[in-house]
């Protein structure tokens, strides 16, 4: 009997320790990580009953900044005046409620009251809380403030928390504020360099990639060069991949890379090549002998073929998201899972979701899933849904969080489809596919970079990447631009397809898949900003 209650105390004792803590739980605790983790959650499952809570942590120093992101994500309208009446009461440490103001400033209008209460109480730019206000009322009213908040930047710079000065830049950029260039030229901030290049970019477009836009094909880049012996990942006839090879995507761990891929001889599977780090050059790579490692399923949502992997290394094992096309269910997101990285079990609840084309990253312990699902426009748009333990997910909005330009004349007027997202510095950059003409046939990639997940901006170069010419391997359709970076080079998988008569026609006869090679020497990413 003893021992009986021994075991029942220490299984008691070991679900006490490792029970989660509830929202509330969290909210009301002294430890930063905990806090920070309930605010995520907040957002995340869309618990408005938290906005309180929220909102009263935008005046607390330690949690302002994420409390304003989270707030407005979530972004109700009837929080505006819930702030407001809290600013009506502090008088010190406003700038969190005034940079959720300002957040939302970027989306929708803000309502009169709030904008006359602004304008009243910050008549002059005398501290930091004046100048985000300034922000505000210049990208809400007039740009004249602009001028203001330039000629004060270096007064203030030094209270100014680093969202604050990313936001103003970001707005020097999308206001295209010609009077702005001299000024971002002279700063000399590092840590700020990709948000100062991307606005200076948007005043001053650089002419520096050429397009033939009836051709559809970039004719001078000065950024990437393809590999001369391209497909380095090539058809292999009497093969698993005799018809296609296709939607490169790398995972780096312990010293190996591996290169996760589809293969395809009339069904799509996904197969892995690796390379140690060190003898790493971009082209050799040795396939699994017990390639393909993920198969088609039986009677379910991926019973005609698994494709487009995204894989990462999470909890201990690799997580490998897919595409799964079959003849059950509409086309989903499936997962597969292992601990050595070869061999993979499906996961029992799949599919995770509805939708096509996943990328996953990790962030402070929460898992974001981009994937694309079909717009109005007849093209596919980029949505968001996020998760802490990498089997249920909870899409961030209806909407999504990347689509198409507003600019119906823009070479991705119609699709953005395929990303892929590499993480430098702090700052997420994500190259994607677009077109203006078919839902699934891209001809360029273009790149965009945010330093929240949720908030993207186009680079004003873009297209930076494309197909072939006419006669080349490439010369139809791009996907999935998997970026690397290594020994201060950056390197560029993507699948292209080619050959008959791909270039004019969608899917062109005589055309197939293979995977190709760019490299970039000389440049860092945040340059093609």
């Amino acid at each position: 009997m003893k021992k009986v209650i021994i075991v029942f105390s220490m299984l008691f004792l070991f679900w006490s320790c490792n029970k989660q803590k509830t929202i509330d739980e969290m909210l009301n605790s002294d430890n930063i990580k905990e806090v920070n983790y309930a605010i995520d959650e907040i957002w995340c499952l869309n618990k408005t009953e938290y906005t309180i809570n929220l909102i009263n942590l935008l005046f607390d120093e330690k949690y302002k900044i994420k409390a304003a992101f989270a707030l407005s994500f979530l972004d109700n309208e009837l929080n505006d005046k819930i702030v407001l009446n809290k600013l009506n009461v502090f008088d010190k440490n406003t700038d969190g409620a005034l940079f959720y103001f300002y957040l939302i400033s970027k989306n929708r209008k803000l309502p009169d009251e709030i904008i006359n209460y602004l304008e009243n109480k910050c008549a002059e730019l005398n501290d930091k809380n004046s100048f985000v206000t300034y922000m505000i009322l210049a990208n809400l009213k007039n740009t004249r403030y602009l001028e203001s908040l330039i000629k004060r930047y270096n007064d203030f710079q030094n209270e100014l928390l680093k969202e604050i000065k990313i936001e103003f830049l970001l707005l020097l950029g999308e206001k295209k504020y010609g009077k702005a260039y001299t000024f971002l030229s002279g700063l000399k901030d590092e840590k700020l360099n990709p948000f100062i290049t991307y606005a200076k970019n948007k005043i001053k477009t650089p002419e520096k990639i050429i397009i033939d836009i009836k051709d559809k094909v970039v004719i001078n880049n000065p950024y990437w060069k393809k590999y001369e012996k391209n497909p380095v990942f090539p058809t292999v006839p009497d093969t698993f991949k005799s018809v296609h090879t296709a939607n490169p995507d790398l995972l780096l761990h312990n010293g190996i890379i591996y290169f996760y891929y589809r293969g395809g001889d009339g069904n799509d599977r996904i197969a892995v090549a690796t390379v140690p780090y060190d003898y790493f050059d971009g082209i050799k790579f040795i396939d699994y002998a017990k390639n393909p490692i993920i198969d088609i399923g039986k009677k379910s949502f991926d019973d005609l073929a698994v494709l487009d992997p995204a894989a990462i290394f999470f909890n201990n094992r690799v997580f490998l998201y897919y595409s799964g096309l079959g003849t059950v269910k509409p086309d989903s997101i499936g997962l597969a899972t292992s601990n050595d990285f070869f061999n993979f079990t499906k996961a029992k609840k799949n599919p995770v979701l509805k939708g096509r084309a996943p990328e996953i990253l990790l962030k402070d312990d929460l898992l974001y899933l981009y994937y694309v699902l079909p717009n109005n426009r007849l093209g596919y748009s980029i949505h968001l849904a996020t998760s802490r333990d990498g089997y249920n997910f909870t899409e961030y909005s209806k909407k999504p969080v990347f689509e198409y330009s507003p600019d119906e004349n823009s070479w991705d007027a119609k699709t953005v489809t395929t990303p892929r997202i590499i993480e430098k510095n702090g700052i997420y950059y994500m190259i994607y596919a677009g077109d203006d003409k078919y839902m699934d046939y891209p001809p360029y990639f273009g790149l965009a970079f945010s330093y929240d997940l949720i908030n993207w901006y186009r680079s004003s170069q873009n297209p930076i990447f494309s197909r072939g010419k006419k006669g080349e391997w490439d010369d139809g359709g791009i996907w999935y631009a998997q970026i690397f970076e290594y020994k201060n080079k950056l390197y560029l998988w993507y699948e292209g397809w080619g050959g008959g008569e791909s270039h004019e026609k969608e899917y062109g006869r005589g055309g197939h898949s293979q995977i190709g090679l760019a490299i970039c020497d000389g440049f860092d990413i945040s340059d093609m900003l």
